[in-house]
Formats: structure tokens, sequence, C-alpha cells
């Protein structure tokens, strides 16, 4: 009778869950779509429907993919795929509703966030599972799932660096149902109230990605994404600040590779021959006067001792050589 209850029951707003009409996932447009990540490793709460990004969050989805994201899905486990292939992954209490993060999973997270990438962090209130995000809010000096605080944002922070999240947004006019709360110590800090009490926090250290937590998993379901207040802006400001933190790496284009023309030595040669080849070119060939292939040549020292003496002409490319063979 338990199971029955809970499961009609959605806690993260306290309301009997009524399940919308569920949306196709957009496809991502652009090629220079900033790719997302959204894990699902360890369960997707629904009690009636889901809050994954085909239902709960569809729209949500659909506003990101029309503004330049790409969205992806997991259920592996975040220490077991290639985060580098990501700009931002998101971590949310609702789509690990059924297990823990594991030490190694937040340890790949922290990993990822010192190369560049950004995180996202989403939490609840109080009736909901918190303490299954304590790895990775722990790496991060976030507690989550501290109090029930009032549904609407009272103030912002004034630190410069986070300002491009909350411009535009009036302060009561971002709200959520029946958020959390959360706590933050340096080098994170808070950086959004409700009333007394924290509803988001950030962290930003020079040369690393940002990092974001969100006491509610409610601003950007299918019921208040476009209610009337400001969610919607929100979801995009947090998603481009994320996209571009202030305290990312510089970003320097690798340097290109010295040309290299084709140059062959001793030449005339006796038993070897030493050959640079082009950029771009692994492999050349030796032809004879009647132009006939002979011989494999490779960047480097090459043994042609089995060829007999004469001439030979050294094709890499379109570049030809002449070489003497003694």
């Amino acid at each position: 009778m338990v199971i029955l209850l809970l499961s009609a029951v959605d806690l993260t707003t306290g309301a009997e869950a009524a399940a919308p009409e569920p949306a196709e996932l957009a496809n991502p447009t652009g090629s220079k779509a900033v790719s997302v990540l959204w894990d699902y490793t360890h369960g997707v709460f629904c009690p009636g429907y889901c809050y994954d990004l085909t239902d709960r969050y569809s729209a949500l989805a659909t506003l990101l993919t029309a503004n330049g994201y790409a969205l992806d899905t997991t259920r592996a486990g975040v220490d077991r795929i290639n985060l580098s292939l990501y700009k931002i992954v998101v971590v949310n209490i609702t789509c690990a509703w059924n297990s823990s993060y594991t030490a190694a999973e937040a340890e790949s997270l922290r990993a990822f966030v010192d190369r560049g990438g950004s995180l996202l962090i989403i939490s609840e209130n109080t009736a909901c599972p918190n303490g299954n995000l304590s790895q990775i809010t722990s790496r991060f000096n976030f507690t989550v799932g501290l109090g029930d605080p009032q549904s609407c944002y009272s103030s912002f922070t004034t630190n410069p660096t986070y300002s491009s999240i909350f411009a535009g947004i009036s302060p009561g006019n971002l709200c959520t149902d029946a958020p959390g709360a959360v706590s933050a110590s340096s080098p994170s800090e808070a950086i959004g109230w409700m009333g007394s009490q924290v509803g988001a926090a950030g962290r930003c250290e020079n040369g690393k990605g940002g990092v974001l937590l969100i006491s509610d998993a409610n601003h950007w379901d299918v019921n208040n994404l476009y209610d009337g207040t400001q969610n919607d802006l929100f979801a995009l400001q947090v998603f481009a600040w994320l996209s571009n933190p202030p305290c990312k790496p510089t970003e320097t284009e690798e340097a290109p590779a010295p040309a290299k023309n084709l140059a062959v030595s001793p030449n005339p040669a006796g038993e070897f021959l030493m050959v640079t080849l082009p950029n771009g070119i692994n492999e050349a060939a030796l032809y004879d006067i009647s132009g006939s292939p002979v011989m494999r040549i490779r960047d480097g020292n090459n043994d042609i001792r089995p060829l007999r003496p004469g001439v030979y002409f050294l094709k890499a490319g379109q570049r030809v050589r002449r070489v003497i063979k003694l």
C-alpha cells in the first residue's frame, strides 16, 4: 500500500501525479551545438510520469535544442564514458532516484570540471533522496536537502561572476514547487536566496569549468517552464553560463606541425636511404627507370640493399626526387 501511495504522489511537489502527454526529444541542430549529457544512471523518478527529457522535461529539451544545445543521455555511469565529448553534464536528483552516485563517479565529474567541463547539479526538498548526490556535492563544498524554503527567490548575488544567470529576472518572479534548501562553502558560494534560505549556489575556480547547484527539479518541468514566471529565461541563462563560465580555461589553438619538404640523404646512397616525407604523407615509393614500383619507402631510414645499382625515382604525393643507388 505504501508503494502504491508513493507512486501516485510527486514528492518533488507534494501534489498528486497526473501524467502529461509525452513528447519526442527534439534532434540537435547545427554543427556548433553545445553538447550536454543528462545522466539517468541511478534511476529516473516516475510517479505516473517520468522526470526525463522526453516527458517531464520535454519542453525544456525543445527549448534547449532550439537554442543550440545537443542533448544526450546515459545510463552507463559517468565514470564509464568519455566525458570529454561533452561541455555540460547534468546530475539531477529526479534522475538519480533509486541509488547513490559512487566515489568513482564523483571523481570522474571532479576531473571533468578540472579539465574545463561544466556541471549542473539539481537537488530537491527534504522528502526526496538528496543523499544520493552526496558523493558529488561534498566534492564541490555543497550540502543539499537542508530545508523547505519559500517557493520564490527573494534575492540574488551581487558577485559579477554569476550576474548573467539572473540578468533581467526579478526577485519574486522566479518560482517553483516545494523547493529544497542548500548551502555552500568556499570556494563555492551561495548565489540565490529564497527568503532566509539558499536556493542556488555556484563554483567558478580559475582555469576550471563552472558548477551550479539549483535546489529544485521543477523550475523547468512542463508545468512551470512557461507558467508566467521567468523559468524559461532562467533555464537559458543557466545553460549559457555553463557553456561559457568566466573561470573557464583559456582556449589556445594547437600549434601547427612544422612544414616538411621531401628530402633524401645521402644521395647517391649505398645501403640505407634516409627519407623525410612531406606533411600528410605517410608512405612513398621508389620506381625504376621503366616506371615500375620496386620498393615502398617510409619516413625515416630505409634499407635499400636489395636494390640493384642504378637510377631510381622517389615519388611522394606529387613530389618526385631522383635517387642513385650505388
